[in-house]
């Protein structure tokens, strides 16, 4: 027969293979969760950028818009990519500015001519480069503007109409 006397079991404690596949297995599931939420959040970022830069320029562009045309004696329109107002700030029935917007390429183009005169350019600069389309209709009464903005993948249509009327003059003795 044979004696087993100089195997001793050892009372010191570790882990199991199972033990160590099953933590491994949960870290992997946690990180993996945890990677996906990150990368949504960062895609959740980049679109409310992208949304708040839409946002940003068309606001712009309306607040352009509307003062000059606020200020405008006389509009008109050229072709559907350009606009003309004439500007009569002082209110004295000549016209002290023209102003045109015109598409070209991706960008909406704001030119100040000085007096009634188109020759003369007194300033001219680019109010956005995210322009995908721009639409002028001119009716009897109204100016209606279509604008489709392009930011990287996304894309914001606006319509918006102006009522347009007549400046009355009002003569102090």
């Amino acid at each position: 027969m044979l004696k087993i006397d100089n195997i001793k079991l050892s009372d010191e404690s570790g882990f199991t293979l199972l033990e160590l596949v099953v933590v491994i297995g949960l870290i992997a599931l946690i990180s993996a969760s945890l990677g996906s939420l990150i990368v949504t959040q960062f895609e959740m970022f980049d679109f409310n950028t992208k949304q708040g830069a839409l946002n940003d320029q068309s606001e712009l562009i309306f607040n352009y818009l509307e003062r000059d045309i606020d200020r405008s004696a006389e509009v008109s329109i050229e072709d559907s990519k350009r606009l003309v107002l004439e500007l009569d700030i002082d209110l004295d029935k000549e016209t002290d500015k023209i102003v045109k917007y015109e598409q070209e390429n991706t960008k909406l183009k704001r030119i100040v001519y000085n007096g009634n005169q188109t020759d003369t350019i007194a300033d001219s600069y680019i109010i956005t480069d995210m322009l995908e389309d721009i639409n002028f209709t001119k009716g009897q009464k109204q100016l209606t503007i279509r604008i489709k903005l392009k930011n990287k993948d996304m894309i914001r249509e606006l319509n918006k109409e102006y009522y347009l009327s007549e400046y009355s003059y009002i003569e102090y003795e």
